[in-house]
Formats: structure tokens, sequence, C-alpha cells
């Protein structure tokens, strides 16, 4: 979608469209590469406290780990 709203809005001037906004659906794309970043963003933006960063960080390496079984 990214894509395509910046090819709409900036490329294809010749579309008339009155878009209000533009939305990703489902941005989990890949599970094994997001996720290491989901405890270092919630704990830089004081959203976890230090215990349930380190908790994060720790079962990240058993949700990859899963992730690779399958």
């Amino acid at each position: 979608m990214p894509a395509i709203a910046y090819h709409l809005s900036t490329v294809a001037t010749d579309v008339n469209l009155n878009l209000k906004g533009f939305a990703i659906g489902n941005g989990l794309t890949d599970p094994f590469a997001q996720y290491p970043a989901y405890a270092t963003f919630s704990h830089e933006n004081g959203l976890v406290s230090d215990e349930m960063f380190y908790a994060m960080e720790t079962a990240l390496k058993v949700c990859q780990g899963l992730i690779l079984e399958t």
C-alpha cells in the first residue's frame, strides 16, 4: 500500500483522485525480522517498564525459535 499511495499521490498526476489518506491493513509481513523492534520501541517510548523490556527480550528468542521451526 505505501508504494501505491506514493505513486498515486506523486507520480500519477494525471489521475484525478480526491483521497483523504492512505492506510496499511496488516503491516506484519515478516515476524522474524519485525519482532526484535517491539521491545526496544516500547521501552524507548515509555510503554513498558525495564522489567517488562527484559522479559520481552527473553521471550523474543523463544518466539524466533518457534518461527524457524515452522
